[in-house]
């Protein structure tokens, strides 16, 4: 099935609906061939609406017609799908991937993607060249030299170095110049990350990524982050609903930062044993009215959270064997099963026991976040 951009998608299918919102229900209309999913409630992506009882016609991988439920009738090689009781929505946005830097491979994650619906994605891998990959290949894909999702959003260069405030600030500059759709925080002091929260408001760039814990997430989100990834990447997220929020804060930045590690994504490893205390201290003193007051600011400011949960798990529960026989993984490259394999046996035999609990424990807790 030839794929088209996702909002050629939404645009035929959306016009399509008004156009048959506006007409009587007149003759049942012969198909002969293509797919008719009919009696389906067809969910406007813009503004969350909903049209019930619609029949879309798929021909040639694109939705030719979308008319009132139970007036297409198939005969010839045309299939019908009864969609009683299901919504149709043009594709589905994966808001954190890390797909460009495995594009050029012998096997990219676009198959994968395409599989699952993913018609559009957030890049969170980010520098120079990727961003010009990123051109390359939406350009590639609008012309139907490749089937792939297209590229929404990807950042420049990620920080995390630890930096002067004014080299950060630069930093985002050039990442403007450079076609960066957003700069991406993994981490930085406090002044740093607020110096680089105000450049990008100034250079009219978002920021996503980690909380860095020098700074509250309310603080992150009334400084104008757009995006948190990973409940905040730690403590960060669920430290503001603590009632000891502020010893927890400052034991732990008295502990020294966590390195930047630039292959943390592949990592559950980024627990630290020693850290297990603080982790049972904020669950311990969680407080639903500072979460309660928290989420309030997150809707005031329009800060998204892109919680991630696979990723969260696969760290708090490292050592989880089902990792290890996920069927899945056949779709892994071996390079990566193996990565996560040796990490998997790493954080089963070094994590003590006690701290693996707390740390299974605390993933409840971001569920309930």
């Amino acid at each position: 099935m030839k794929l088209i951009p996702n909002s050629s998608v939404f645009a035929t299918l959306l016009l399509s609906v008004l156009m048959g919102a506006c007409g009587s229900i007149g003759p049942k209309q012969q198909v002969v061939s293509g797919l008719v999913l009919d009696n389906v409630t067809v969910v406007n992506t813009r503004d969350g609406s909903l049209a019930p009882k619609q029949a879309l016609l798929i021909q040639t991988g694109k939705v030719t017609s979308v008319v009132a439920a139970g007036t297409l009738e198939t005969t010839g090689t045309a299939q019908w799908v009864d969609g009683t009781g299901k919504y149709l929505v043009p594709g589905y946005l994966d808001m954190h991937v890390h797909s460009m830097p495995v594009a050029d491979k012998p096997v990219p994650f676009w198959p994968l993607l395409i599989a699952n619906g993913i018609t559009g994605v957030r890049e969170m891998a980010g520098s120079a060249a990727v961003i010009q990959r990123v051109k390359k290949l939406n350009e590639d894909s609008a012309a139907g030299r490749v089937d792939a999702p297209e590229v929404l959003q990807v950042p420049g260069e990620l920080f995390g170095a630890p930096l002067p405030p004014p080299r950060l600030q630069q930093m985002v500059r050039d990442q403007k110049e450079q076609g960066a759709s957003f700069i991406k925080l993994v981490g930085s002091s406090r002044d740093g990350a607020l110096a680089i929260l105000a450049q990008a408001k100034e250079s009219k760039l978002g920021v996503a990524g980690h909380v860095p814990l020098g700074i509250s997430a309310a603080e992150a989100s009334n400084a104008g982050m757009r995006a948190m990834e990973h409940a905040g990447a730690g403590l960060t997220v669920l430290l503001d609903c603590s009632t000891e929020e502020a010893a927890v804060r400052q034991a732990l930045l008295a502990g020294g930062p966590v390195p930047f590690n630039p292959l943390a994504v592949l990592s559950p490893m980024l627990l630290r044993a020693p850290d297990a205390p603080f982790f049972q201290r904020v669950m311990n003193s969680y407080s639903a009215d500072k979460c309660n007051a928290l989420a309030k600011t997150f809707a005031a400011n329009g800060t998204w959270q892109v919680p991630t949960l696979i990723r969260l798990r696969t760290m708090n529960l490292g050592g989880d064997n089902s990792y290890r026989t996920d069927p899945n993984l056949k779709y892994v490259e071996p390079a990566t099963r193996a990565l996560w394999e040796r990490l998997g046996q790493q954080f089963a035999t070094t994590m003590p026991a006690a701290a693996a609990q707390t740390f299974a424990q605390y993933y409840a807790w971001q569920q309930k976040l």
